[in-house]
């Protein structure tokens, strides 16, 4: 039963990660078509502040969750990007 969870849940992840990092490279006009990359604001020119808060728009209408504010500033890359959303759903 633990080992049937573990997976759903590393699924439900791979599956966020896939989509999370979709709307980055829409966003951000990426084409790096790896979801196993972790996509970072330092290494993403793009990825400003007014593109910041449009990208946390888009992943609260994706997702259908609301951020605190806290969270939004730290969103520094995909990977926290990803157990944001999971903490949500």
């Amino acid at each position: 039963m633990i080992a049937k969870f573990a997976l759903k849940n590393l699924m439900l992840e791979k599956e966020i990660r896939e989509k999370v990092i979709i709307i980055l490279e829409e966003m951000l006009n990426l084409k790096t078509k790896d979801t196993l990359n972790i996509l970072t604001k330092k290494q993403i020119a793009e990825w400003d502040s007014l593109k910041h808060i449009a990208i946390v728009s888009e992943l609260e209408s994706s997702f259908d969750i609301q951020f605190e504010p806290e969270e939004i500033g730290e969103m520094i890359n995909s990977d926290v990007i990803v157990n944001l959303i999971i903490k949500y759903l």
